[in-house]
Formats: C-alpha cells, sequence, structure tokens
C-alpha cells in the first residue's frame, strides 16, 4: 500500500468528540494516532458521521475542522483543514514540545535504521 500522508503520525490515546449538525449532534471517540496533518480516529460505529465535522481534543485544548478521507466499521482517517485554539490545559505548550521533539526523533531512527539497512547491516534482531 502507498504511503499518502505528508506527516509521519505518532501513535496516540486521546479521549476526543465528534461534532457535527450545528453543534447539536457529538460523538465520543478516541484519537489512535495524530500528525499535524490528519488523525485516525476510532468509533462504535462511523456510519453515522459525516464527511465534514469537528474534532475536539480537550486534552490538547484544540479543535480541528477535518474532512474524512477513509472510513472502515470503527474507524476513519481525517485530514485536518484547520485548527480553533481553545484554552490549553497547563503544561499543553511543553506537551506540545515534546510531540515535534518525538517526531523528529522518529524520523531520524527511521534515517539512520535505512542508512544501516542500505550498509548491509542486518537489523533484524536489534529490536
Amino acid at each position: 500500500m502507498t504511503e499518502l500522508r505528508a506527516a509521519e503520525r505518532g501513535r496516540s490515546l486521546l479521549k476526543a468528540k465528534i461534532v457535527f449538525n450545528n453543534r447539536m449532534s457529538s460523538i465520543d471517540c478516541i484519537v489512535k494516532n495524530i500528525s499535524t496533518g490528519g488523525a485516525k480516529i476510532a468509533v462504535a460505529s462511523t456510519l453515522s458521521i459525516p464527511s465534514e465535522f469537528d474534532l475536539e481534543i480537550p486534552q490538547r485544548g484544540k479543535t480541528y475542522r477535518v474532512q474524512m478521507r477513509w472510513r472502515d466499521t470503527d474507524h476513519m482517517g481525517v485530514e485536518f483543514m484547520d485548527a480553533v485554539e481553545s484554552k490549553p490545559p497547563s503544561g499543553s505548550a511543553d506537551y506540545e514540545k515534546l510531540e515535534v521533539e518525538n517526531a523528529r526523533l522518529r524520523a531520524t531512527i527511521q534515517a539512520l535504521t535505512k542508512r544501516l539497512t542500505d550498509l548491509g547491516q542486518d537489523l533484524s534482531g536489534a529490536l
């Protein structure tokens, strides 16, 4: 399968809420992984969810306007269209910095692993 994401997604387990119908309807969900451009969301059923909605993530103090890119019975992938800042929880700036650093370190590890593999290093038992 071809990877189409522009940014690497990091694993997460964030409680969130899907909000639609002029804020009259909402569905609880879990953000399973997230990047700067989108997220994978777990829900009980994706059947009644529109293709565009707001995704509220209280732990990050953000609400994202998202567009659904794919769905199966209990997961969906969404692309962030924009983000509206809410009141951030205490320490969220530090958390955001750590997430950026984590993504940078993952990319560095991935590049170094590829370089070692290209040089003929067997990494099958290394991890």
